[in-house]
C-alpha cells in the first residue's frame, strides 16, 4: 500500500476551526511523529473520548476526526466537553501499516509495558472519567458494517443506532461466522471481558468510561466518504442520546 503524507493531516488538524477552551498538546513523539490530544470544551462538562487510527492502515478513524472537527461543534459544546486523540499510530497511519514503526499492533498492547503509543494514551487517560468513548476502525474482509459496545450496566443503544446507519451501508455477513463475538443484535456485538485489557476500549471500558462504541466500517467494499459517514452517523447519533438525557 502506498504511504501518506503525514504533514497533510499535521496542516488538516492545524487549519481545523479553534473553539473557546480548546487546549492542543503532543503527548509524545515516536518514531519522529507526534501524538496529539485535543481538550475542546469547559471543563465542567461530561467529557467525550474520541479516538482514531489506533491501526495505521485504517484511515476511516482519523478522517472521521478531522471532519467532525472541521464541523460547527459549538452547539455541542453546550453538552460536552471533548477530549480527542485524532491518529494513536502515526508512524502507521504514515506508512499505512496496522502495526506501529516497530512492528506493533498497538490494539494488542495496553495490558503491555514497553509499547510507546499505548503508555502514552495510559498517561493521558490515567485520572479521567469519561462519558462515553469512540474507538473508530475498519476491517478489510467484511462485507459491511457492524459494530461493538461495551456497556457495565448493558443497556445497550447501538442495536437502534446501528439500523439507521444501514441507509449507508448494509451490515457485514463475513463477522456473522465469527464464533469469539457475543451478539447484542443484528450487526452488533458485545465488548467481550474475557479478551482481557489489551485491546484500547476494553482498558478505557476497565478503567475510565462505563460505555464504549467501536464501529467496524469495511475498507474494501465501501470508498472512504461512505466509511467516514458510519462513523459519524454512529457518534452523533451517540451524542444525541446522552443531549437527550440531559434536557
Amino acid at each position: 500500500m502506498p504511504e501518506r503524507n503525514f504533514n497533510d493531516f499535521v496542516n488538516r488538524l492545524d487549519a481545523c476551526p479553534t473553539y473557546p477552551n480548546t487546549v492542543r498538546t503532543t503527548l509524545a513523539t515516536v518514531h519522529g511523529y507526534p501524538i496529539d490530544r485535543l481538550l475542546i470544551g469547559h471543563p465542567s462538562l461530561p467529557t467525550v473520548l474520541l479516538t482514531g487510527g489506533v491501526h495505521g492502515d485504517e484511515p476511516a478513524g482519523v478522517e472521521t476526526v478531522l471532519r467532525f472537527l472541521q464541523t460547527d461543534i459549538e452547539p455541542m459544546l453546550k453538552h460536552f466537553r471533548f477530549f480527542i486523540i485524532p491518529c494513536i499510530n502515526p508512524a502507521g497511519y504514515a506508512a499505512n501499516t496496522r502495526e506501529n514503526g516497530e512492528g506493533l499492533d498497538i490494539n494488542r498492547a495496553f495490558d503491555a509495558e514497553d509499547v510507546a503509543e499505548a503508555n502514552a494514551i495510559k498517561r493521558v487517560l490515567e485520572g479521567n472519567r469519561f462519558l462515553f468513548h469512540q474507538d473508530m476502525h475498519e476491517d478489510y474482509d467484511a462485507t459491511g458494517s457492524y459494530f461493538y459496545e461495551g456497556r457495565k450496566d448493558q443497556n445497550w443503544i447501538l442495536p437502534e443506532i446501528a439500523l439507521k446507519t444501514l441507509s449507508l451501508c448494509p451490515f457485514d455477513t463475513h463477522q456473522e461466522d465469527g464464533a469469539l463475538d457475543q451478539p447484542i443484535a443484528k450487526g452488533v456485538y458485545q465488548v467481550d471481558p474475557a479478551w482481557g485489557l489489551a485491546g484500547m476500549v476494553c482498558y478505557t471500558l476497565a478503567f475510565h468510561t462505563d460505555h464504549v462504541v467501536m464501529p467496524e466500517t469495511a475498507s474494501s467494499v465501501f470508498d472512504l466518504d461512505r466509511r467516514v459517514a458510519v462513523h459519524l452517523l454512529t457518534l452523533n447519533h451517540v451524542l444525541a442520546h446522552y443531549a437527550s438525557r440531559k434536557t
